[in-house]
């Protein structure tokens, strides 16, 4: 994992921070399929979260989509820390 560079929730005008996080998503897939098929896929699918820092600590990253005035979030996502491969700040 890059270096930890978002560990502030607010930035220095007390704004939330924006981040953009790399990470790779687990899949799955409850129909019948060939084992090669099965195997094709056998790897992380690549996925970018952009968002609002919440907290981020050894077991993952919490971003938020939205983040209001009076500090209320919504479309709260977790990832967890193995998952992680990059996070960068955004300055807005």
């Amino acid at each position: 994992m890059s270096k930890e560079i978002a560990k502030e929730v607010y930035t220095k005008s007390n704004k939330p921070q924006l981040v953009i996080v790399d990470w790779d998503d687990a899949h799955a897939n409850n129909a019948w399929e060939p084992e090669e098929s099965a195997l094709d896929r056998h790897r992380g699918g690549g996925v970018r979260l952009v968002g609002f820092l919440l907290k981020q600590d050894k077991a993952g990253i919490s971003v938020a989509q939205g983040f209001s005035e009076n500090r209320d979030v919504t479309g709260h996502f977790f990832v967890p820390r193995g998952m992680i491969k990059k996070i960068t700040k955004v300055k807005y």
